[in-house]
C-alpha cells in the first residue's frame, strides 16, 4: 500500500512539474497621454504621437524577449494598407471622435484600438 501510495504521489508531483502555468497578467501603465490632451494637440502632434506609438509596438517583440504574433499581424496589416502618418493619425482620430466616452482612456489603447478595429474591416484582425 505504501509503494502504491509513494508511486501515486510521484506521479501527481513528475505530472505538475510538466504542466504548463499560466502566464503572469499584464500590466498596462498608466498613460502619459489621455485621449483628451491627444485632442488639444496640433496635427503634427498627434501624427508624432501616433506613429511613435506604432513604433513602440513593433518594439514589442524586444521587450517580450521572443515573437509575437499580434506584432506580426500588425505589421502585415501596415503594410497591407500601405500606411502613412496621415492615414492612420486619420484613423485614430476618427475612432476617438466617435468614442467621446473614451477620451479619459489613454491614447496607447485607444490607437491599439482603433488600428485593431481598422485592420480587422480589412480581414486582418490582430486582437
Amino acid at each position: 500500500m505504501r509503494k502504491l501510495l509513494a508511486a501515486a504521489a510521484l506521479l501527481i508531483l513528475g505530472t505538475a512539474s510538466f504542466a504548463q502555468s499560466p502566464p503572469p497578467p499584464v500590466h498596462i501603465h498608466n498613460p502619459f497621454v489621455t485621449g483628451t490632451h491627444y485632442r488639444e494637440l496640433p496635427d503634427l502632434m498627434r501624427r508624432a504621437y501616433v506613429m511613435g506609438v506604432i513604433d513602440g509596438m513593433f518594439m514589442s517583440p524586444i521587450f517580450a524577449f521572443r515573437d509575437l504574433a499580434r506584432e506580426q499581424m500588425l505589421g502585415k496589416c501596415v503594410d497591407a494598407m500601405r500606411a502613412t502618418d496621415v492615414q492612420l493619425t486619420a484613423i485614430v482620430d476618427r475612432y476617438l471622435d466617435a468614442r467621446p466616452v473614451a477620451w479619459g482612456d489613454g491614447m496607447h489603447l485607444i490607437v491599439f484600438d482603433a488600428l485593431a478595429e481598422a485592420c480587422g474591416s480589412i480581414g486582418m484582425p490582430y486582437k
